[in-house]
C-alpha cells in the first residue's frame, strides 16, 4: 500500500442525521416548551435534505431515486451486533474519499433489489473512480446474526470483502440497556420495571433465557452478545481470507490504527483519520453497572467467548482483567 495519505471529507456533514435523530428522541424525555416545537420544526426541515441518514430516509427521497435505475450494489459490507460502535466506524469509513455513501447506513431490508434507491448512480461511481482510482460504496448494519443478509450479499457477490466488528458482550450489553432507555422515552422509561436498573435488565433477560426477553430496540439482549456462530456463518459463505474481524476496544483505542488495516483489507487508499468526537454516543446519563451484574454476565458469555476464541484463533481478553473496565468507550 502507497505510503501516501488522502485527506479524509469532513464528517460533519455525515452525522449530522445522528445528531438530529439524538435530539428527537432527547425530546421524549422532557416537556417540550414552544420553543422547543418551533426548534423540532426546523430540525425536522433540515432531516428531509440531508446527503445521508443514519436510518428513517424520508420517503419521498427514496421515491425520487427510483427514477435513476442504473445504480450500483454494495461492495463491501461492515456488520455487527447492535451498540457495537459500528456508527463512529461507518461514518469515518464514509468519509474516505474513494468511499462513495448510500443514502443511510442502515437498509433494513435483505434483498438486493431494494438497496438500489440507497445506493449511489453509476455515474457517480465512476467519477469518483476517475478522480481516485476505485471508487466503493458498502453496505452497513448492526445485523450480524441477519442470515438473509448473508444470502443476499453473497448474491451480489460471493468474494465480497466483509468487515465484522465486535464489542465484549458485556460493554455492549451495558449500552443496550442505555440504548432502550434512551428509545423509551420517559413516559414509558417510569413504567417499564425491567428498565429501572442495568441490573434490573440484566436479572429479566438472564430469567428468561433462552426466551426472548423484552427490548425496546427489538433486538434480544443477550443474544446479540453471542457470536461465534453468527461470524462462523460469515466466514463459511465468505472464506476466511474475505472476512476480517475487528475488536472494537482496539479501535476506540486509536481509530486510526484500525482504520489503516480495514483500508489495507479493503485495498483503498489510507486516510488522514479526523480526531473527532465519538459519533452516535448515548446523550443521557445513566448510573453506572454495578461489578455483580458484570459478573453475571461476564460467566454466562464465557463459554461462548472461547468458542469465538477457538473459531478465530484470537483471544480479545473479554474474559480477564480488562473486566473491570467492561463499560469503558459505552456508546
Amino acid at each position: 500500500m502507497d505510503s501516501a495519505r488522502l485527506e479524509s471529507r469532513d464528517v460533519s456533514r455525515l452525522k449530522r442525521s445522528y445528531e438530529l435523530a439524538s435530539y428527537f428522541r432527547l425530546m421524549r424525555h422532557r416537556e417540550p416548551t414552544l420553543r422547543d416545537w418551533a426548534s423540532m420544526a426546523a430540525a425536522l426541515v433540515e432531516y428531509q435534505f440531508l446527503p445521508h441518514y443514519f436510518g428513517g430516509v424520508p420517503r419521498w427521497r427514496v421515491a425520487l431515486r427510483k427514477a435513476v435505475s442504473a445504480r450500483a450494489v454494495p461492495d463491501f459490507a461492515v456488520v455487527g451486533p447492535i451498540k457495537g460502535g459500528s456508527s463512529d466506524l461507518g461514518v469515518h469509513l464514509l468519509s474516505h474519499p474513494c468511499v462513495v455513501p448510500p443514502l443511510a447506513k442502515e437498509v433494513p431490508d435483505s434483498s438486493p433489489d431494494s438497496w438500489r434507491p440507497y445506493y449511489p448512480s453509476m455515474h457517480e461511481m465512476r467519477r469518483t473512480a476517475g478522480r481516485f482510482g476505485v471508487s466503493r460504496s458498502p453496505y452497513l448494519g448492526p445485523f450480524l446474526h441477519w442470515v438473509d443478509l448473508m444470502d443476499g450479499l453473497h448474491s451480489v457477490s460471493p468474494r465480497m470483502p466483509i468487515v465484522i466488528t465486535l464489542r465484549n458482550p458485556v460493554q455492549r450489553a451495558y449500552s443496550h440497556w442505555k440504548w432502550d432507555c434512551f428509545l423509551a422515552g420517559k413516559k414509558r422509561l417510569e413504567r417499564a420495571c425491567y428498565l429501572k436498573t442495568f441490573s434490573a435488565y440484566v436479572e429479566h433477560a438472564l430469567d428468561l433465557f433462552p426466551s426472548c426477553s423484552q427490548s425496546v430496540c427489538g433486538f434480544p439482549l443477550l443474544e446479540v452478545g453471542i457470536y461465534h456462530k453468527a461470524v462462523e456463518l460469515w466466514i463459511k459463505r465468505f472464506g476466511r481470507e474475505r472476512v476480517l474481524v475487528i475488536d472494537m476496544a482496539t479501535y476506540f483505542a486509536s481509530r486510526a490504527t484500525v482504520l489503516d488495516r480495514i483500508h489495507d483489507f479493503l485495498g483503498i487508499a489510507r486516510t488522514v483519520v479526523s480526531d473527532s468526537p465519538i459519533i452516535n454516543e448515548n446523550p443521557l446519563s445513566l448510573p453506572a453497572s454495578d461489578p455483580s451484574t458484570n459478573r453475571l454476565l461476564s460467566e454466562f458469555y464465557r463459554p461462548y467467548n472461547e468458542r469465538l476464541r477457538d473459531l478465530l484463533g484470537e483471544d480479545f481478553g473479554w474474559d480477564g482483567p480488562a473486566m473491570s473496565r467492561a463499560l469503558l468507550n459505552s456508546e
